[in-house]
């Protein structure tokens, strides 16, 4: 393992632990059981930061499917996407377009290019992921 990929895996373990309230041992327990549930782990608490902006709502609203979202897009670009959103200066525009029901533009947001390219890919059933840009 690189240090890169090492100081990533400390980063996860620590939230991971705050998120859930779980202690090292229990979650030294369930990575011995299954490896993949530290992934499935990281990918709830993704979910939860979704939710915490209108990210996870214009997701719905394209008709992208959250997990699908969550397991093909590499997680730095999640943490990406979800800070664009949450330090958006068009908030209030969003929020009239998620209200009518209209997807975002590029004009106004952030992700909106990256979103496009996700609905092209779900409505193709691609297994494709989306790389940063």
């Amino acid at each position: 393992m690189n240090a890169s990929l090492l100081q990533t895996v400390d980063l996860y373990v620590a939230v991971l632990l705050a998120a859930f309230g779980m202690s090292f041992l229990t979650l030294t327990i369930v990575v011995l059981l299954d490896s993949d549930a530290v992934r499935e782990l990281a990918h709830a608490w993704e979910s939860k930061q979704l939710d915490r902006v209108r990210m996870g709502r214009m997701l719905a609203l394209r008709g992208i499917d959250r997990r699908i979202y969550l397991r093909g897009t590499p997680m730095s670009e999640v943490r990406h996407q979800v800070a664009r959103c949450r330090n958006c200066s068009q908030q209030s525009r969003c929020d009239a377009d998620l209200a009518a029901g209209t997807p975002t533009r590029a004009g106004y947001c952030p992700n909106a290019r990256a979103l496009d390219t996700l609905a092209v890919l779900h409505r193709h059933g691609s297994a494709q992921t989306l790389q940063p840009r």
